[in-house]
């Protein structure tokens, strides 16, 4: 009795094709997740955040309650005599200790009004911030906002904070790309 050899062959190599094809077109797709490309930003944007909550903006000994003055210092650029854990005289980046190709935006928001910035008030650094609106900002008022535009950016990284500023609660919200 002979066997089939060519048609056993012909099913064989054509099943073998078949395999290779599926492994070469779904196994990259596969691995794609496990690339490792921009894994810096995330822990990046969350070292910013936690800096800022905990240590340039707030205290060690009470984490996530911003000091008023140091905030308002800030977001304002102003060199004050406050005791405040940053140097205004350098740039946001180098306050941040960010790379220069790194562009950052740091604002304070109040997440349960859409993401309204909070602002306070130019004349007096010690007023309570208030949630910006059209009946409670006016036009001289000051944003609790630092940095480069970010809806120009591509892809972005954002880190969130709830602290607390006055008697306000809100969220630190860090964007990096």
């Amino acid at each position: 009795m002979r066997a089939q050899t060519t048609l056993d062959f012909a099913i064989g190599i054509a099943i073998f094709i078949a395999v290779l094809l599926f492994t070469f077109t779904f196994v990259p797709g596969i691995l794609e997740p496990f690339e490792i490309q921009g894994e810096e930003e995330p822990a990046l944007s969350d070292r910013v955040a936690e800096t800022l909550a905990a240590d340039q903006l707030g205290s060690p000994q009470t984490p996530n309650v911003l000091d008023r003055q140091c905030t308002v210092a800030f977001f304002n650029d102003s060199v004050d005599d406050f005791p405040c854990s940053f140097d205004n005289s350098e740039s946001l980046r180098e306050r941040l200790d960010l790379r220069a190709y790194h562009q950052v935006n740091v604002s304070i928001v109040n997440s349960t009004a859409g993401n309204a910035p909070y602002c306070w008030t130019s004349s007096s650094s010690t007023d309570e911030p208030h949630v910006a609106n059209e009946s409670a900002c006016d036009s001289g008022d000051d944003f609790f906002e630092a940095g480069d535009d970010p809806s120009s950016a591509g892809t972005t990284i954002t880190a969130r904070r709830t602290v607390r500023i006055g008697a306000e609660t809100a969220t630190l919200r860090v964007v990096i790309w």
